[in-house]
């Protein structure tokens, strides 16, 4: 496919949420021959930041292009995903219903404790437990029958999202052209496994030879080839995923688990590198990209990309 075609996605965006996020070095990992970078999407925003943004550039297109007058967005009270959203969809002035994940507790911290400051839980929230929310989807579809009412999966994982999401991959070649270098492997996390799926068709539709480490902190093999099918779907293409390993973390390897072994390592990595990652996602990559690093020999230029979500973080604060 070519890079014409690619950029011609930017026509669906609203290109004021895109965003040309830096690299540098790491400095501290770079032993053994190792030559490591690291993408910065954490720092285009506090609220909503990072792939999430990128998403969000061609999902509000899409609502208004498609006439909805309600979303309704699923997911859980600790999702990066719901707390972005909620504040475009206040700010350009769309109904939403939102349908979250019933936990054991309704403790406000982190992004709960956003939530609750950005909307009412009591009226805008549907809780749906535990047990029922293999058929949230099904749930949510029947309770809002509207015609012009759009479902949203958890993470937003819809094919409106695809556009934004190719703009990391055009980006990082960007980066790669200011640089004058090429990445010879790319390490993503992944929850719903969209982002990380984008960006593996990217590299296999530009013809590129870099490898994609996708570690998933949540989901799995199954959905990120659900998600690279929906990739195909919408360039009208039949392409493979190829090239593309996968991994659980390293420790704390199921969904929303935390140990003392992630909390360390939040803590030496920002008073090493300066940079801020949160227990559930971004740590736990960070974590097994350098077990992987640490075990191979030297492959030419790594890239880890940090896709934001540092309100998570406050959720546990204070660390120790």
């Amino acid at each position: 496919m070519s890079k014409k075609k690619f950029s011609e996605v930017l026509s669906l965006c609203y290109t004021d949420l895109l965003y040309h996020s830096r690299i540098h070095r790491l400095a501290t990992w770079e032993s053994a021959g190792h030559v490591v970078w690291v993408k910065r999407e954490d720092e285009s925003g506090f609220g909503i930041s990072g792939c999430k943004k990128r998403k969000y550039a061609s999902l509000i297109p899409f609502i208004f292009s498609n006439d909805y007058k309600k979303v309704v967005p699923i997911g859980g009270q600790h999702s990066n995903n719901i707390m972005g959203l909620v504040q475009l969809l206040h700010e350009f002035r769309i109904a939403y219903r939102l349908y979250l994940k019933s936990a054991h507790t309704h403790t406000p911290k982190g992004n709960a404790a956003f939530l609750e400051l950005l909307t009412d839980t009591k009226k805008n929230v549907r809780w749906v437990l535990s047990e029922d929310w293999a058929k949230v989807e099904e749930i949510a579809a029947k309770e809002n029958p509207e015609k012009h009412t759009l479902i949203l999966p958890e993470g937003s994982s819809h094919t409106a999202a695809i556009p934004g999401l190719i703009t990391l991959g055009i980006d990082i070649e960007r980066n790669e052209a200011e640089k004058k270098i090429h990445f010879n492997q790319i390490w993503i996390d992944s929850g719903t496994a969209l982002t990380a799926a984008v960006l593996s068709y990217w590299n296999i539709a530009s013809g590129r030879d870099t490898t994609i480490h996708t570690v998933h902190t949540a989901g799995s093999i199954i959905d990120f080839e659900k998600q690279f099918q929906l990739c195909n779907h919408f360039f009208r293409t039949n392409y493979a995923p190829n090239n593309v390993y996968h991994y659980s973390p390293t420790t704390a390897k199921s969904f929303g688990s935390v140990n003392t072994s992630v909390l360390d390592f939040v803590t030496h990595f920002a008073r090493t590198e300066g940079i801020l990652t949160d227990p559930i996602y971004t740590a736990k990559l960070f974590m097994t990209a350098q077990a992987h690093l640490l075990s191979t020999p030297p492959q030419g230029n790594t890239l880890i990309i940090h896709s934001g979500g540092g309100s998570g973080l406050t959720g546990f604060l204070p660390l120790r």
